[in-house]
């Protein structure tokens, strides 16, 4: 009798240390989120953010990336009074190295592959070892190589490496309006919209 397991993630598994190490952002994707999270309560739909990960500076160029991910809600609202930033605003506001000024909007398409550093952990909330890497943190990183030859690897190891898993429902945009922060009792404004759209073009 043959047993096969499978799995539900696009993650590879890991041979990641825990800590930091140089990334590029590869794709910002819209799903369904799971009901049974809790999550699901404020928002419906969720980004799935997706990383070639590297193990070190000097991997670059000399190793194939791991293709890790992690998701946040559809939110994006700067930090107010005793709330925290969303995970979106806050991995935008690392990657492009500013503050996201009220009403603008930032597309992100144009500028993938996205050098940034990212804070990998390799236990569950439990603190027992998982085979993956959880990203934990999106740090900004000025100096990440990103030459056209480079990008165009990154473009189709990342095509090769979706076209073996099925498609998310659809690309989406990652719309997101830094609008005036909710009061404390309203929920924040979920996000809307198609792949990675979040307003005003900024080039990288």
């Amino acid at each position: 009798m043959a047993f096969h397991r499978t799995t539900t993630t696009i993650n590879d598994v890991s041979t990641l240390t825990p800590g930091d190490h140089p990334a590029f952002l590869m794709a910002v994707l819209d799903e369904a989120t799971p009901e049974t999270w809790t999550m699901y309560q404020q928002s419906p739909r969720m980004w799935r953010w997706h990383f070639a990960v590297y193990s070190s500076d000097a991997a670059l160029g000399q190793e194939v990336p791991e293709l890790q991910s992690t998701v946040s809600s559809q939110k994006f609202s700067p930090p107010v009074k005793n709330y925290s930033a969303s995970k979106a605003y806050r991995f935008v506001k690392a990657i492009l190295n500013r503050d996201i000024p009220r009403a603008e909007t930032v597309d992100l398409d144009p500028m993938m592959p996205i050098p940034c550093r990212v804070i990998v952990s390799r236990k569950d909330s439990q603190g027992e070892a998982i085979e993956f890497a959880n990203i934990d943190d999106v740090n900004h990183w000025a100096t990440g190589p990103v030459s056209p030859a480079f990008a165009q690897y990154l473009r189709q190891w990342y095509d090769e490496k979706t076209r073996q898993t099925p498609p998310p429902q659809a690309p989406s945009q990652l719309q997101a309006f830094a609008a005036p922060a909710p009061a404390p009792a309203q929920p924040e404004l979920p996000g809307t919209g198609s792949r990675a759209k979040i307003e005003t073009l900024i080039p990288f």
